[in-house]
């Protein structure tokens, strides 16, 4: 069944507005129908959201809820009693719940859970008031009626949401971000939201108190504060009210509504259901013009904010009344906080590390196939430090034991500082815990069944860095029944002459295998198989399964260890997904390839940058990777979530491959040349971005860049963790030219700013920009560009920082053109001047079309199919292709995009270029008296015709 896509795009489809709309219509409902306390009016809809997007975070904030309301009760109700202080009402009740959630969820974030939960990096809440509100919701009618007057509401939004917008919609929470922008953050990650967020409510009460400002909510100004900085948001939100004002002032004017009783719960019902409404034909008269571009970011902030402002205006009846005190203070508290913030940095002078408990992070999941979780624990692998000593691994002559009592009892390998779990095919997997790479041990990882026979064989990797493809074939033996456990070094062993040298890994696996057969893997190509015997012809059976699974393995032994070696350019072939064919011979190709990428809702696992960076981005990305990383790579991939495609035609020439996000959001894309980056790499760190990410292919190809590599965001701020991993891995070896590729909200157009260039890197900037149809002067570099480009230059490489604002995005886009393919995907595409795709396809008008000829409305067949769309007209030009009686291609030139088709018609030679793309606005026919004039610039627009 397909999806119904009913929201506008841009943004709007994966915001979060519509649950929220979706809970207080419901929550409207419970209170007409039964009366229920009409409060906390964003809790069901952003509960709901948590819930779904990440529900132990929603877990943390209902206990975090249910602790704040019993404090505050405390404080507020029983304490009065015995006369300590007097009861609080109205505003300030509200603000020392405000006040109490900050010490809950500081108590129980930076305390609490890091004690208690040491394996959960989701024990955090989110929201920046969602606590606070859901504890004030629960106020006047206890805590067991608050929460199921609040849980009810967002339950049936829960299951509404999950069950029939979600699956049969084009609705996503792909975009709620838990960030600020959304009123929302981590609490222990936000310490200047929140000294914002206190000095902005505290602000708002005591101006409430003393000059009578109501702005319906004294988080009202302390949120806006929070936006401050952000121009465009703040206008946005004051121009959403005053137009939401505007309309539902007119609407019960001019309506029926005069005649109806709209108060209380139902004039705020009414009033965000307009805004929802406004909202919505915003987003769909707006976002086809912002292709790429956030829709979002040009409405009011939050999702009741304006509403609520709204309200408070109408029961004013005087804008200036409530708008003007809330600017003010929203200014004041944003001012007065930063200084309060400043002085605080100013007066600490901890460290914060030696006073911070230490915390293990979680550890994430491996891979579910043996061989990749081999492979991707071998990665994280030390290269060139000493052996840990039996303090640290402890004795090993216990190994076997200790292995699988930590496999029975998880529990019991975290005591000892490992991690246990269980993959496909009855495998655990033993690992050390670490908390960042420095503070490894490189304690080995282990893999083994939960039936290990008395004498098993053990496959032993001593060199999962130099050899890689040894632990997926070590897991793989395993995966099928060769091997019974495998150890994978977690130091590189030295790369010494000698074999037998004795590293803990070595001796681990030998008392692991005791009464059984250490099997030590290694890479033919290993200078240190040189002299082996041949294997015994009698010991251990089972292995020659293992030498018919792998072309070109051989088996060796010495006296000790029996030794398989294998090719390592075999392996990766062998375990290599089948391959993926994916268009790369244009802009509009590449881009097709990524409508489905989304922004991830979390930063990838130190485990996996290492692993993508090791196995996958080196391999792809330099010019010097080994022929046997290169093989390994496709399986590497697909491990890590990737899908890694087949060689193709390259838009800039040659043959190049993709790596694509596979399994849910990954943090990077790349489309590389086959043979690695060389000359010119540009990069778009917030590539997620449509727009910028169309910028970014479309100036790769007129560049001619060996590598375009399109990062993600994570909360709301670039972390670019993959990002700074494919700039390492494709700049390490050579210096190429780095293009960056930002978008710039503070301005329309487009600007280049260089770094350490004679100027040949910037002059190709702004040629290739002009050939896409936008003029960029040079500016200045800002430091922040250079921060922005996430990674530090340190070695002397040209530096060129492209920044485009909405309208150059929007010039740029590849909207009209993947559109068209889509329309007409037997047809190719390329990027370009007219002059120069109308010769290239007239030149495809080869001797073999002479008895082809084209009908006699083609013409007028190119034209509709183009600027209008017509099937039929699509389908005529179509059969006419097919026929070999027209050749036809897509353009996106600097005017517009094109359909260009040439043809026979009566012993005449015709050319037809037809605009596709809205923008085209000069549009008129030209007829030349020659066939070369046609193709000859200037840029050919219209229809040309001429003899022969």
């Amino acid at each position: 069944m397909h999806a119904l896509a009913i929201f506008p795009s841009s943004g709007f489809d994966q915001s979060v507005t519509t649950p929220v709309l979706i809970g207080v219509l419901i929550s409207w409902f419970f209170t007409e129908t039964f009366g229920w306390v009409f409060a906390g009016l964003v809790v069901p809809g952003y509960l709901a959201a948590v819930f779904l997007v990440e529900p132990a975070s929603g877990v943390v904030d209902v206990v975090e809820a249910v602790l704040t309301f019993g404090v505050a009760r405390i404080i507020g109700e029983y304490l009065p009693r015995s006369g300590v202080m007097s009861r609080v009402f109205g505003r300030e009740r509200f603000l020392l719940i405000v006040l109490v959630s900050i010490l809950v969820r500081l108590a129980v974030e930076g305390w609490l859970l890091p004690r208690t939960l040491t394996r959960a990096t989701w024990a955090y809440s989110v929201g920046l008031v969602l606590v606070p509100l859901a504890a004030n919701a629960c106020w006047k009618t206890g805590l067991v009626r608050g929460i199921v007057q609040n849980g009810a509401p967002a339950l049936a939004v829960y299951l509404l949401v999950r069950y029939v917008f979600l699956p049969h919609t084009n609705l996503s929470l792909s975009g709620f971000e838990l960030a600020t922008e959304n009123v929302a953050a981590s609490f222990l990650g936000s310490p200047k939201a929140y000294t914002l967020l206190i000095t902005g409510a505290l602000l708002a009460a005591v101006a409430n108190l003393r000059y009578g400002w109501d702005f319906n909510g004294i988080l009202i100004p302390a949120l806006l504060g929070l936006v401050v900085t952000e121009p465009v948001k703040l206008v946005a939100t004051f121009a959403e009210t005053a137009i939401l004002y505007t309309v539902v002032l007119g609407l019960r004017r001019f309506t029926r509504l005069s005649r109806s009783n709209i108060a209380g719960p139902r004039r705020v019902v009414l009033f965000f259901t307009v805004d929802y409404a406004l909202r919505f034909v915003w987003a769909a008269a707006m976002g086809p013009r912002l292709p790429g571009g956030d829709i979002v970011a040009f409405m009011g902030f939050g999702y009741l904010l304006p509403t609520l402002l709204a309200v408070k205006i109408s029961e004013r009846d005087n804008p200036a009344l409530v708008l003007l005190p809330t600017l003010k203070v929203s200014v004041v508290g944003f001012v007065l906080g930063s200084l309060v913030g400043f002085g605080a940095h100013l007066t600490d002078r901890a460290t914060g590390i030696a006073l911070a408990a230490p915390v293990v992070r979680s550890l994430p999941p491996p891979p579910r196939m043996a061989a990749g979780a081999a492979l991707w624990a071998g990665a994280t692998a030390i290269d060139g430090v000493s052996e840990p000593d039996e303090a640290i691994t402890g004795d090993l002559s216990l190994v076997r034991d200790t292995l699988l009592a930590a496999c029975a009892d998880p529990q019991r390998a975290r005591d000892g500082g490992m991690d246990a779990t269980r993959i496909d095919d009855d495998v655990c997997l033993v690992r050390e815990r670490f908390e960042r790479l420095g503070t490894r041990r490189g304690v080995p990882t282990y893999l083994l069944r939960a039936n290990l026979p008395p004498d098993p064989i053990v496959a032993l990797v001593p060199t999962p860095l130099a050899s890689p493809a040894m632990a997926a074939a070590a897991g793989q033996l395993l995966r099928l029944g060769e091997v019974d456990a495998a150890v994978i070094a977690g130091i590189e062993e030295p790369k010494t002459a000698w074999i037998d040298l004795e590293t803990t890994a070595h001796a681990a696996a030998r008392w692991l295998a005791s009464g059984g057969v250490l099997l030590t893997v290694r890479d033919r190509e290993d200078p240190r198989m040189s002299g082996f015997r041949p294997f015994p012809s009698g010991m251990a059976a089972r292995l020659r399964g293992a030498e018919a699974r792998f072309e070109n393995s051989g088996l060796g032994a010495i006296e000790r260890d029996v030794v398989l070696s294998l090719d390592a350019r075999a392996i990766g072939r062998a375990l290599a997904p089948p391959p993926v064919s994916v268009r790369l011979d244009s802009a509009t190709s590449m881009a097709a390839a990524l409508e489905t990428v989304r922004p991830i809702t979390r930063p990838d696992e130190v485990e996996d940058l290492v692993a993508l960076r090791r196995l996958v981005l080196e391999p792809l990305l330099s010019s010097q990777a080994t022929e046997a990383a290169r093989e390994l790579a496709p399986f590497a991939a697909s491990v890590l979530g990737y899908r890694l495609t087949k060689k193709t035609a390259w838009a800039m020439g040659g043959q190049g491959v993709a790596l694509l996000p596979e399994e849910g959001p990954r943090p990077v894309a790349i489309f590389v040349r086959a043979s690695g980056a060389h000359e010119r790499v540009l990069e778009a760190p917030l590539g997620v971005d449509r727009g910028v990410r169309d910028l970014a292919l479309r100036l790769g190809v007129a560049l001619e860049a060996d590598a375009v590599i399109l990062g993600e965001v994570f909360d709301g701020a670039m972390r670019g963790g993959a990002v700074r991993a494919a700039h390492t891995a494709a700049t390490e070896s050579r210096s190429p030219t780095v293009f960056l590729v930002r978008q710039d909200p503070s301005r329309d157009d487009a600007t280049v700013a260089a770094w350490m260039d004679d100027g040949t890197a910037i002059a190709a900037a702004r040629a290739a920009l002009e050939g896409v149809g936008l003029s960029a002067p040079e500016v200045p570099l800002d430091p922040s560009l250079r921060h922005l480009s996430t990674r530090t230059l340190l070695r002397p490489t040209s530096f060129v920082a492209i920044s485009a604002g909405a309208r150059a995005l929007r010039t740029a886009s590849l909207d009209d053109a993947r559109r068209s393919w889509e329309r007409m995907p037997a047809l190719t595409l390329h990027d370009g001047t007219l002059g120069a795709m109308a010769a290239l396809v007239a030149g495809d008008l080869d001797a073999a079309m002479e008895d082809a000829v084209a009908d006699d409305r083609i013409e007028e067949t190119v034209r509709r199919a183009a600027a209008d769309a017509s099937i039929a007209s699509t389908r005529r030009l179509e059969t006419d292709i097919q026929r070999g009686a027209v050749r036809a291609t897509i353009v996106s030139a600097r005017e517009g995009t094109f359909l260009i088709a040439a043809a026979r018609k009566r012993g005449r030679r015709l050319l037809v270029a037809a605009p596709i793309s809205s923008s085209v606005r000069d549009w008129r026919v030209e007829r030349r008296e020659t066939f070369a004039a046609c193709t000859r610039e200037p840029v050919l627009v219209g229809v040309c015709e001429a003899d022969g």
